[in-house]
């Protein structure tokens, strides 16, 4: 797909945390982010993504707001 010119200002690769429940959305995620070079991590739940923050820092966390098995103030 081409960008238009304006859109084409050079990105350095950012580490960025997909975090769905949806495993067909988070793999798209993935795609679209890899092919700019971005290092993604995909996880499938809250309490998976919150033992990857607590292993790895990320520049970038994009996340389904409901994790089922994660509760308000947890």
């Amino acid at each position: 797909m081409d960008r238009p010119a304006e859109a084409q200002v050079p990105v350095p690769p950012l580490r960025v945390l997909v975090v769905d429940d949806e495993p067909a959305l988070a793999e798209q995620l993935h795609a679209i982010l890899a092919l700019d070079s971005h290092r993604v991590r995909v996880c499938h739940g809250g309490a998976e993504a919150l033992a990857a923050l607590a292993e790895e820092c990320f520049d970038l966390v994009i996340t389904d707001l409901g994790m089922p098995e994660i509760k308000d103030g947890a």
